[in-house]
């Protein structure tokens, strides 16, 4: 029968660890229950590892690539004992992360996967032929430290924009003039934009319609939408966060996109997306060339209606941040789409942008160290940085690779 009380127990902060940083936490051995279960060595190990993978046709490739390869001996049968009156005896251990880390990540598609995992392992060795070793696996996460982070995150709020911009003709049906449509987005002129802080951004709409005479211009309702009209319901529009990653696997290379973050419209709670709606009157504008401008306009005098709005928000940023590494290169994009009326007329822009960690030392998650034991699936940390549920599954295939040998 088994142990109603686990043998050996793993104590760890809920920790986004910085590469170079201290890994620290404590074991637990119960002198009773490890009695028991015949345990004579207790190790702890510190493991991360690159791995992809990458199928074509029949033939599936894998590359691992080692990151981190540590390992401490903590305790021997009859080399340390429990306080008196107790029998938990505790041992603290300490790891050093490597100053140079790519971040914590993983990507799975069709035939082809990518991950970085990090990891520590409890190993209670077992005397006897067969008999199973005790394992204790808990994921970390870790990102590349950012020396100038905290510079970055203050330098956010008096930072200009930046501004990219798509523009298109567009019209309703097959025949007719073309009106058109420009979408503006602007976001902090800065190099690379951290996680975990707020980034606003700015959408402006502006759109222009086909010439018309004054005399349909005037006879257009002030409340009757002219084509094209910029939607006025910032949830109309998508906004979100993509991911391109580019793999290699031995000889094989792939590449993909994925989408990472729905920021707006799309996929988002709209009741908790505030944003800031700014709209214009919209304004007339006559088309005159140097001579008609000293004549007055009259019903015939040719122009077009300009109308605008611009949105305003704020975005926060919790995916792994762009990297390149020796199998995997991670970089991202926002992409935007602004739907007007009309086949084909909705307009489309991709916004390269880069991704650092912002963080220079280890992040707490402000919440008492997790005790994990035997068999146990380690929960995920409070929803801080944006990993699938299988990095935290220590039965995923993609963990499989990693060194368990005592």
């Amino acid at each position: 029968m088994s142990p109603s009380t686990q043998a050996i127990s793993l104590v760890i902060p809920s920790t986004i660890y910085s590469s170079g940083s201290q890994v620290e936490g404590e074991v637990l051995v119960d002198f009773r229950q490890s009695t028991q279960d015949k345990i004579q060595e207790v190790h702890v190990k510190l493991r991360g590892f690159a791995q992809t993978m990458i199928t074509r046709d029949k033939t599936t490739l894998r590359e691992v690539h080692p990151l981190v390869f540590s390992n401490l001996s903590l305790w021997s049968h009859g080399g340390e004992y429990p306080a008196p009156g107790s029998d938990i005896l505790r041992l603290p251990f300490r790891f050093r992360l490597p100053d140079m880390l790519p971040p914590s990540f993983q990507y799975s598609g069709f035939q082809k996967s990518a991950s970085v995992l990090y990891s520590i392992t409890v190993v209670g060795v077992r005397s006897g032929t067969f008999q199973m070793n005790r394992r204790i696996r808990v994921p970390l996460v870790v990102l590349p430290r950012d020396v100038h982070g905290m510079q970055v995150r203050q330098a956010i709020p008096s930072s200009g924009f930046r501004t990219v911009y798509v523009e298109e003709k567009i019209r309703r049906g097959l025949w007719g003039d073309y009106a058109t449509a420009r979408v503006e987005f602007s976001l902090p002129d800065i190099q690379k934009l951290p996680l975990f802080c707020d980034i606003p951004y700015q959408v402006k709409i502006i759109t222009t319609t086909a010439p018309l005479t004054a005399a349909k211009a005037a006879a257009q309702p002030e409340d009757k939408p002219i084509f094209p009209s910029p939607p006025s319901n910032p949830t109309d529009n998508n906004l979100k966060l993509c991911g391109r990653i580019l793999l290699r696997a031995r000889q094989f290379t792939a590449m993909a996109d994925s989408d990472i973050t729905y920021i707006l419209g799309e996929g988002t709670n709209t009741s908790k997306t505030k944003v800031t709606v700014e709209t214009y009157e919209r304004v007339w504008t006559p088309l005159r060339t140097r001579e008609e401008k000293k004549e007055a306009g009259g019903p015939e005098e040719r122009g077009v209606w300009v109308q605008k709005i611009k949105f305003s928000a704020k975005m926060r940023l919790t995916a792994p941040p762009s990297f390149v590494s020796r199998l995997i290169h991670s970089e991202h994009y926002l992409y935007l789409q602004v739907p007007f009326p009309g086949l084909g007329n909705n307009l489309k822009l991709r916004v390269p942008m880069s991704i650092t960690s912002g963080i220079d030392a280890p992040m707490s998650l402000d919440q008492p160290g997790a005790t994990h034991t035997d068999g146990d699936t380690p929960a995920p940390p409070p929803p801080l940085l944006d990993l699938p549920p299988s990095y935290w599954d220590v039965n995923y295939r993609d963990w499989g690779n990693l060194d368990e040998k005592k």
